[in-house]
């Protein structure tokens, strides 16, 4: 998933250097893991965010612990849950059907 505005290669650059310093990704999901990981799946994230595991292996542990965590879904929930509360407060406002419908699209996007 590349970052709007950045390319691709950059991006890539980026997720290392995020890695190396023992950073986690910047996507919900993944933040919702790894705070609802237990200690085993803390140990794989956080070996996957050092960078000490293959690209391959690493992509594929952190789909498992964000499946098995239920982060995926409960990311998806509270993005619609933001979306709910936008468009409330969105009533009333000029130009609210536009506002609205970007509110949705951001919760129903998907990569």
């Amino acid at each position: 998933m590349t970052p709007p505005g950045q390319s691709r290669e950059r991006a890539s650059a980026t997720a290392r250097q995020r890695n190396r310093d023992g950073q986690p990704p910047r996507r919900l999901p993944v933040l919702l893991a790894h705070e609802s990981a237990d200690e085993p799946d803390h140990q794989r994230l956080t070996a996957v965010f050092r960078g000490t595991v293959d690209p391959l292996a690493a992509h594929r542990t952190v789909l498992d612990v964000v499946t098995r965590t239920g982060a995926l879904i409960k990311a998806v929930r509270q993005a619609h849950s933001y979306a709910e509360r936008a468009r409330a407060q969105l009533q009333g406002l000029a130009q609210a059907e536009r506002l609205t419908e970007l509110a949705e699209s951001a919760a129903e996007r998907q990569r």
